[in-house]
């Protein structure tokens, strides 16, 4: 990873590693684009919209302020959902798409995202059976 030692830095990294635009990332976390030119910039040091930032970017907010714990956000899903016993390990996941948000996803009606995971699963089991 490069040099990510400040907010500044740590919001550059981000927004380029997910793609975006310094106007895409203001729409998507409903701040202007010159309050992200300003944190970029170090003009502006502590967003009061650092939640919607790490949001818009898919991040853990902890990370984009102060760069303490992993950037990538875990869900954490029991081995064997409702039936989890003391002692079963959990197993840990990260959103695996960089280009597509959460947010975005989400706002996908239902069907659609149905579309997506089917999409998914068959090049997935294309992918086991040598195809």
């Amino acid at each position: 990873m490069t040099f990510v030692n400040t907010l500044a830095e740590r919001l550059r990294y981000a927004r380029n590693l997910r793609k975006l635009t310094q106007k895409e990332l203001a729409k998507r976390a409903n701040v202007s684009q010159g309050a992200i030119s300003n944190f970029e910039n170090q003009l502006r040091y502590h967003p009061r919209d650092i939640l919607q930032l790490a949001l818009a970017l898919n991040v853990n907010p902890i990370w984009l302020l102060n760069g303490t714990l992993p950037m990538e956000i875990e869900i954490k899903i029991p081995v064997d959902s409702g039936t989890k016993k003391i002692g079963e390990p959990t197993l840990h996941y990260t959103w695996p798409f960089q280009q597509i948000l959460p947010v975005d996803y989400f706002s996908l009606p239902a069907e659609k995202r149905d579309l997506v995971e089917a999409i998914a699963l068959t090049m997935l089991n294309q992918k086991a059976s040598g195809k």
